[in-house]
């Protein structure tokens, strides 16, 4: 499977982030080959505000790795969602 260019549901371009130094890079293209594994699970949010910043946050297990789930959406509409990983797989 190969997207090129690869767009969200408003068909804005995405980004990686790269940590040191802080730049964002436009993906132009991802393959995935081989054999892949796609798992759909729910799991609980909780909700709130900090500021004028809304919030949910969560944990789950991604790929055998804790995951702590936090989505948030500011006052001009912009929505940013961040996973952290810990632990080893199984």
């Amino acid at each position: 499977m190969a997207l090129e260019p690869p767009r969200d549901h408003l068909d804005n371009p995405l980004f990686m982030k790269k940590i040191d130094p802080e730049t964002l890079r436009e993906i132009e293209s991802f393959q995935i080959k081989g054999p892949c594994k796609f798992q759909i699970t729910q799991f609980g949010m909780r909700g709130g505000r900090l500021g004028d910043i809304h919030l949910a946050w969560g944990k789950t297990e991604i790929l055998g790795h804790n995951a702590f789930v936090v989505a948030t959406k500011d006052n001009a509409g912009i929505e940013k969602l961040s996973i952290n990983f810990s632990g080893k797989p199984d």
